[in-house]
């Protein structure tokens, strides 16, 4: 089970669309997600206007229960508010039902 939510966003053609972009990923449940995320396939948009496909580098929790693991990727400049986001991401993942 994985969860998109809509992110408005902007091509270097400069026409803004709205795309879904993962923020969840619970490799248990799609672990063909974890094969696109090693292979940088996650997070691809492609561009309506011009078709030119790229990807988004958005936060996301990853968590893999098999192997205990649980990780949260952000941005380097996001470590500086990183317990904040952290706390977001674990409260948000508290409202999901059964996870």
């Amino acid at each position: 089970m994985a969860f998109k939510i809509p992110y408005e966003l902007k091509c270097s053609c400069n026409r803004t669309f709205q795309a879904d972009i993962y923020e969840y990923v619970f490799v248990e449940y799609d672990p063909e997600l974890k094969d696109m995320i090693l292979s940088g396939g996650f997070n691809m948009v492609t561009c309506p206007s011009c078709e030119e496909t790229f990807p988004i580098e958005n936060r996301f929790l990853y968590r893999d229960e098999k192997n205990k693991l649980w990780v949260w990727v952000c941005k380097e400049e996001e470590m500086s508010k990183r317990k904040r986001l952290e706390k977001e991401l674990l409260e948000k993942n508290v409202q999901i039902k059964g996870h």
